[in-house]
C-alpha cells in the first residue's frame, strides 16, 4: 500500500502547486502520448519551453526511444494492464486526484 500512498500524496502536492501557477507556466505530458507519438510530444514540449529544434534532435527522434536502464520492461501503452486488477482495487481512493487532473 505504501507506493499507492506515496503516489497519492505526491500527486496531491503537485496538483496543489500547479493550481497556484498560471496554466501558461506549465505543460502536462501523458505517458501514453510519449509512447504513441514521441516526436510530436517532444516537439510540443520544446515549443512550450522555447527550445530550438535542430538536426540532432530530429535525428534522435527519428529512431525508437531508448529503454531506460532502470526499467523492468519496454514502454507500452497497455503496460498498466498487467496490474489492472490491483489498480482497480485502489482506483476509488484516487478518484479525487484523477478528476482534478
Amino acid at each position: 500500500m505504501l507506493p499507492i500512498y506515496q503516489w497519492k500524496i505526491t500527486n496531491s502536492y503537485i496538483l496543489e502547486d500547479l493550481r497556484a501557477l498560471p496554466t501558461s507556466s506549465w505543460c502536462q505530458v501523458r505517458y501514453s502520448d510519449m509512447i504513441r507519438a514521441p516526436k510530436k510530444t517532444i516537439s510540443e514540449i520544446s515549443q512550450f519551453a522555447g527550445f530550438d529544434w535542430d538536426q540532432h534532435i530530429e535525428q534522435k527522434l527519428s529512431q525508437s526511444l531508448p529503454v531506460s536502464k532502470m526499467t523492468l520492461s519496454a514502454p507500452s501503452p497497455d503496460k498498466w494492464r498487467k496490474n489492472e486488477k490491483d489498480i482497480a482495487t485502489v482506483l476509488p481512493t484516487l478518484k479525487a486526484i484523477i478528476e482534478a487532473n
